[in-house]
């Protein structure tokens, strides 16, 4: 790594952190004074409420640190006049960029990873706190389809993986023709583990005088592969929140049933694809900055790129919402403008090179 590369990483993450730390605090603290009356009278609790506020502010308060920690080291640069003595050394745009880019890559790639983790579901979290709900973890009296099985779920405990009072009725041919009991069941291994189950099997063909029906009693069975527990919780809850592997397992198993999956996409496409939008607006900042004091409107050029970036993130959560109600498919509202922005910033960029 070259020195110039040390000095710009080292002056971009000083005002990265600096920036991120006083947008967490301010946004963790407003929140907190507003919500406080609300919370369980739990300092353990309020200290989970906070944290799980942080995360969730991370969605607002990333993008804007990375943004205006890459604007205050420019006008740092600027008002110095080392902007100007890093070009007449020869260093081009391309290579100044270089080790931001490649840093900020990182920060993006760690706060990706941070959405496939449970942390990914701190907004569900946040709000089970403030509506005193944090330590109910059940669900009653499910009915749902999957595969060839109709399934009964008196209680489902996602956290613990386990349910009770459980009946599937399996269907061949539009008819049932078995129907499994039993108090307790199990998900492990990516299955269902039913443990002492009645199983009651119906004949194909009835014949009245002969036909019955064929009882057997204390079997443990494993079935329902991929029927996760917790992708459970967040469909019944109607959750616009998934992390990343619950998404990606959701969607796998929501299209084996034909069911439609444009929320979870939706979810999906905001933790992984939208975050990539600050890559491109780093790189626009550089090409339309000017190089030295003299021609920088400091006051100007920060409340021209906060405005816009602002604008163009909001446009984008706004297409999220639109797409996670479907009224827009996820597609359609997420990732063509993406594309078409990384277009444009590509085309607006290499014209200016060329001109220059």
């Amino acid at each position: 790594m070259s020195i110039l590369h040390k000095f710009l990483i080292s002056k971009y993450l000083k005002n990265f952190l600096m920036l991120i730390i006083s947008l967490e605090i301010f946004y963790t603290g407003m929140d907190f004074m507003q919500t406080n009356h609300k919370l369980p009278d739990s300092a353990n609790l309020k200290l989970l409420y906070a944290t799980y506020n942080a995360v969730v502010g991370l969605e607002i308060t990333l993008p804007i640190a990375m943004i205006f920690a890459w604007i205050l080291t420019l006008v740092s640069l600027i008002k110095s006049n080392e902007l100007v003595v890093i070009y007449s050394l020869g260093i081009s745009q391309k290579k100044l960029l270089q080790p931001i880019i490649k840093t900020s890559m990182v920060i993006l790639a760690l706060f990706i990873l941070l959405q496939a983790t449970p942390l990914a579901y701190s907004g569900h979290q946040q709000s089970k706190i403030l509506h005193n709900e944090y330590f109910v973890n059940f669900k009653n009296k499910l009915f749902l389809k999957y595969n060839n099985y109709f399934i009964y779920f008196d209680r489902l405990y996602p956290v613990q993986k386990k349910a009770q009072g459980v009946i599937l009725y399996k269907i061949i041919d539009d008819d049932v023709a078995q129907i499994i009991k039993s108090d307790t069941a199990y998900y492990v291994d990516d299955r269902w583990f039913i443990v002492n189950a009645t199983i009651i099997s119906k004949p194909m063909t009835i014949d009245w005088e002969e036909s019955k029906l064929i009882v057997r009693k204390g079997v443990d069975l494993k079935i329902l592969k991929g029927f996760r527990p917790k992708f459970l919780d967040n469909v019944l809850e109607q959750v616009a929140e998934f992390s990343i592997t619950d998404a990606i397992s959701s969607i796998i198993l929501l299209n084996s049933q034909n069911i439609d999956t444009y929320k979870i996409r939706s979810s999906l496409y905001k933790k992984v694809i939208v975050p990539l939008l600050i890559l491109p607006i780093l790189v626009l900042i550089l090409f339309y900055v000017p190089i030295s004091s003299r021609f920088l409107n400091m006051g100007s050029f920060i409340f021209k790129y906060f405005i816009g970036t602002l604008l163009l993130w909001e446009s984008f959560m706004m297409l999220f919402l639109l797409s996670n109600g479907g009224l827009v498919i996820p597609e359609f509202a997420i990732l063509l403008p993406i594309i078409a922005f990384y277009i444009f910033v590509y085309v607006v960029t290499h014209n200016r090179l060329v001109h220059d």
